[in-house]
């Protein structure tokens, strides 16, 4: 099994325990579901370790803490696509609130987002996992415990982002305000265009 194919297969058991949680689960957790699973095709804790490390960009301490995936890493995950379309739909919300708002520091909240959204508690929670672990879009406030209800301030250059209608979109302005220079490894479907993805549906 070559590095893509056993980082595909770590990405998709990290995002249905997620997907279950709204919590990422850590690199051992992974690892011994996938030992578990793929019995003939064995691999060891560091081995994951180290293509977590390398794909993602990311220092990991230990293999025992949790270990969250990006937008980035979700793209091209079939069962993720539904919560990737809602995370970039709350990118749009907030760069034309924060363009259309009379307020100096507007805010985006939970309660906003399920209303005009039409989204439940859990998935709520996997949203602001995900919010929290990109940059630009969110400032200062906070949440419940279990972060089925939360506010925060819009990111002051979250208007930069109101042109995006594809992820795809998102992750080009997101790269180019963080310096970074993104080098694609592989030729990705194109994605419909944001407004048609309004009615895109989690599958049962």
């Amino acid at each position: 099994m070559d590095q893509q194919e056993l980082w595909q297969r770590y990405k998709q058991i990290a995002f249905k325990d997620f997907d279950k949680s709204g919590e990422w689960p850590s690199i051992q957790r992974v690892h011994i579901t996938m030992i578990r699973r793929f019995s003939n095709e064995p691999v060891t804790l560091n081995q994951l370790q180290n293509l977590y490390t390398r794909s993602t960009g990311s220092t990991t301490f230990d293999a025992y803490t949790p270990a969250s995936l990006h937008v980035s890493e979700l793209q091209d995950l079939a069962e993720a696509r539904w919560l990737v379309n809602e995370f970039l739909q709350v990118v749009i919300m907030c760069a034309r609130k924060q363009l259309e708002s009379d307020e100096d520091r507007p805010k985006i909240s939970s309660v906003e987002i399920m209303d005009r959204r039409n989204l439940d508690g859990a998935t709520i929670r996997r949203l602001h996992t995900l919010l929290q672990t990109e940059m630009l879009i969110l400032a200062s406030g906070g949440s419940n415990a279990e972060r089925t209800e939360w506010s925060y301030e819009i990111g002051s250059d979250a208007h930069l982002y109101r042109d995006v209608q594809t992820i795809s979109d998102y992750l080009e302005v997101r790269d180019r305000l963080l310096g970074r220079v993104t080098i694609p490894s592989e030729e990705l479907p194109q994605e419909p265009r944001a407004e048609k993805q309004i009615g895109f549906k989690r599958p049962g």
